[in-house]
């Protein structure tokens, strides 16, 4: 259904709009007519409490594998983690690189396919996972996150932060300079 065919105060703004683009009057009279326009569909949706005629497509939201109670990780694998697994890598005593991230966070995504990548790379030596710092703000409270993408090691209660380029390369090197007890 067309957004004209919304509200009928639309329709007469919308009416209104093309008439006044056909005439060749002065150009104040058109942005005043613009900006009356504005302030009449403003006024139409904020009425219909901000609803057109069709109801926006609803995203499904995309679940991913990961841990949620307990960390079992498979070698090469990127893993979710929340507080309550966040308890286990801790406890574990593993050793673990972590992302933490914004889904917003154009850095972020652009490092995505080289997080992966540093996730096969290391699958033999050390596991590698990740943090949604919108869904799970305590957590990256907890390790005083203030950016993303934010890159720590942690292993039990030793923690260090990576500084380097957000590259495989130095994924590997930061990953592997933490195990050798630098």
């Amino acid at each position: 259904q067309p957004l004209a065919s919304c509200h009928s105060p639309l329709n007469s703004a919308l009416s209104l709009l093309h008439s006044l683009l056909n005439m060749r009057s002065s150009r104040i009279f058109v942005f005043a007519s613009i900006a009356a326009l504005v302030l009449i569909i403003g006024f139409s949706l904020m009425r219909s409490g901000g609803k057109t005629a069709a109801p926006a497509p609803q995203t499904q939201k995309r679940e991913r594998e990961g841990p949620s109670k307990s960390i079992n990780p498979q070698a090469g694998d990127v893993f979710d983690i929340d507080e309550d697994a966040h308890d286990s890598l801790v406890a574990s005593g593993e050793p673990w690189i972590v992302k933490f991230f914004s889904p917003w966070c154009g850095h972020c995504r652009s490092m995505a396919s080289a997080w992966v990548d540093t996730a096969v790379a290391l699958k033999d030596k050390i596991h590698v996972g990740e943090v949604n710092c919108q869904e799970h703000r305590s957590l990256c409270s907890r390790y005083n996150v203030r950016g993303v993408p934010t890159i720590l090691f942690i292993q039990g209660d030793k923690t260090a932060a990576h500084n380097g380029e957000r590259t495989v390369e130095s994924f590997r090197a930061f990953a592997e300079k933490h195990l050798g007890g630098e």
